[in-house]
């Protein structure tokens, strides 16, 4: 998670469903995914939907899930979702390395029984995996005085000398790196045997370019990517590697401070044939427009297809809005449904949101933390737009307006559309959102708006907002 996400305030929500841009004064969602099937329990898990090749699968939707889950804290998702990145868990590597050999899988192995509960109710199916590899335990760090992401962030976990090299590491790459090695072996071969809930895809680094995250060299962590893809695929043959993940931040390096600038010299420093995916992280710094992700993500995709990694997934396996700047619940919500519309036409196959449970960043609770908010609700309309939809193009821009085309699983032709000049914000107990009209293509002769309603176009013209609109062909 970025620095500037540990500013973020709890903000005290309304979240009275009242009419928004595109909905009707007590209209409500009538798709599953709003409601009770994606949570877990006893029964058959539902069958999920079989998508074409090529198109947005369930693992699309990505999620971080926060510890209060695993302590009862509020209820699972009823959202469904398909894939899963384990950070905010209590599972780092300096969680499970005690020292002297010995390993604590306790945290981790709840983790995944939860997982294995809750995915045989999810109508996404069974959730995949993404395992983080990150933070030094204190006793083999380089630096163990260092204080890492404690200098912005004491509540953070990460103990000190978690951001510096282990000491059996040289900033060449060489050196034994046998305490790296040893847990790795430990963790891969305890994944192994945990059945369905096996860690299939591993992660290497935590935005790398952050320097409270990481103060090493790219040559060390090429030799640490190289030595977990070794270990794992003698113990896991099917497992998938992912590179590190950078974010846009601050660094000393100018070239480092975006994701693609950072990954570029990976890839040339040889970090690339340790991959078979390729992650970043596409925060907006704080305040900007959510449009800033369009840029973050063209940046990576332009990358990888200039690079000798061109036939690789990339994946954005963080991203969320910081509620200290995006305070309003609707406004949350639009955030979120454009972050994720943005993205696949420009190749992105997952994004990871960040994160359920959290009231700082991301938030798709509402305060009570006993149902989903708005924007945990715009998860949910997502997921039904965009299963099995294939994007026609990356989106395009006509001054503050927005359109992203799609054909979807049916077939039908589909565009989203929202004006990014456009607001909702909080009068009383009201919620106004500001509109401004927009001429449909005769093609499209219906819309739903992002609580899932649908209604019919009428002399070609709708009105828009800040939450995205999906427009339908016949």
């Amino acid at each position: 998670m970025k620095l500037w996400l540990g500013l973020g305030i709890v903000i005290a929500l309304s979240l009275v469903m009242l009419a928004c841009a595109g909905a009707s004064s007590g209209s409500s969602s009538n798709n599953s995914s709003s409601g009770s099937s994606g949570s877990g329990g006893s029964g058959s898990s539902p069958t999920p939907v079989t998508v074409p090749p090529g198109t947005l699968s369930e693992q699309y939707f990505g999620l971080h899930i926060d510890m209060g889950a695993l302590k009862n804290k509020y209820p699972w998702p009823s959202f469904p979702f398909g894939s899963i990145r384990m950070t905010s868990t209590g599972t780092r590597w300096s969680d499970i390395d005690q020292g002297n050999g010995v390993y604590d899988f306790t945290t981790l192995d709840q983790w995944l029984a939860l997982y294995v509960q809750h995915g045989a109710t999810n109508p996404a199916g069974n959730y995949q995996i993404i395992y983080t590899i990150y933070s030094v335990p204190n006793y083999i760090s380089s630096n163990p005085t260092d204080l890492c992401y404690y200098s912005s962030n004491p509540d953070s976990g990460h103990p000190a000398g978690s951001c510096d090299p282990p000491t059996d590491l040289n900033a060449d790459g060489t050196g034994t790196n046998q305490t790296y090695k040893n847990f790795i072996t430990a963790i891969a071969n305890h994944a192994a045997g945990n059945g369905p809930g096996q860690i299939h895809y591993w992660e290497l680094w935590n935005e790398p370019n952050n320097t409270t995250l990481w103060n090493g060299t790219l040559a060390q962590l090429v030799r640490m990517a190289g030595d977990a893809r070794s270990i794992i695929l003698s113990i896991d043959s099917s497992a998938q590697f992912l590179t590190p993940s950078p974010v846009t931040t601050g660094n000393p390096n100018p070239a480092f401070t975006t994701p693609d600038g950072w990954m570029s010299a990976y890839l040339a420093a040889g970090g690339g044939q340790y991959a078979d995916i390729i992650g970043f992280h596409g925060y907006v710094e704080p305040g900007k427009p959510v449009e800033g992700v369009f840029g973050i993500t063209q940046g990576m995709s332009n990358l990888a297809t200039t690079s000798n990694v061109a036939s690789k997934p990339i994946w954005d396996t963080e991203i969320g809005f910081g509620t200290a700047y995006v305070t309003d619940p609707y406004m949350q919500a639009a955030w979120l449904a454009r972050a994720y519309l943005m993205q696949p036409g420009l190749g992105i196959q997952r994004v990871f949101w960040f994160q359920y449970g959290a009231t700082n960043v991301g938030t798709l609770l509402n305060t009570a933390e006993t149902a989903s908010n708005p924007a945990g609700s715009a998860y949910g309309v997502l997921y039904n737009w965009l299963l099995g939809a294939k994007a026609t193009g990356p989106c395009t821009t006509s001054g503050t307006v927005w359109t992203c085309g799609y054909t979807l699983l049916s077939g039908a032709q589909a565009q989203a559309v929202w004006d990014s000049s456009q607001t909702c914000s909080l009068s009383g107990a009201s919620e106004i959102c500001t509109t401004s009209s927009f001429t449909a293509d005769s093609t499209y002769t219906k819309y739903q708006d992002l609580q899932g309603v649908s209604h019919n176009i009428s002399s070609g013209s709708v009105e828009i907002g800040a939450e995205p609109i999906l427009l339908e062909s016949q």
